[in-house]
């Protein structure tokens, strides 16, 4: 209890190869186990909490997401990881912002070109 939780309240999930899959494992090890419960705390790095709290919100789960400090050394690869899982995870939101965001460099190309333009016609 040294962190202000008893080992006989904490449940390991070691059978999951993702996030979704660790969650659904999670409710279902509770279920089986007859653990009645109103909000799940989620334990993950710190790089990872937005994600892991986008999928429990996703599941139904009543959740909390705690992140865990990261080694210095491993954030970048970290963070480009999360990066692209999080484009996936995201792909709606994604697709929306590629969206805006090429119908603006689209608008200022054609601007920027028009622009040249009429500077070429007046030179």
């Amino acid at each position: 209890m040294k962190e202000g939780v008893s080992r006989d309240r904490v449940i390991l999930e070691a059978a999951s190869t993702s996030t979704r899959e660790n969650l659904e494992f999670s409710v279902a090890t509770l279920a089986e186990r007859k653990i009645s419960w109103t909000k799940m705390a989620i334990a993950t790095s710190n790089f990872h909490t937005m994600r892991a709290a986008s999928l429990a919100r996703q599941l139904g789960i009543p959740s909390l997401t705690v992140g865990a400090r990261t080694a210095v050394y491993y954030l970048p690869s970290a963070f480009l990881r999360e990066f692209a899982a999080s484009v996936v995870h995201f792909r709606r939101g994604t697709a929306v912002a590629s969206a805006f965001v090429m119908d603006g460099w689209m608008a200022m190309s054609w601007y920027v070109l028009s622009l040249v333009d009429a500077l070429r016609s007046t030179l």
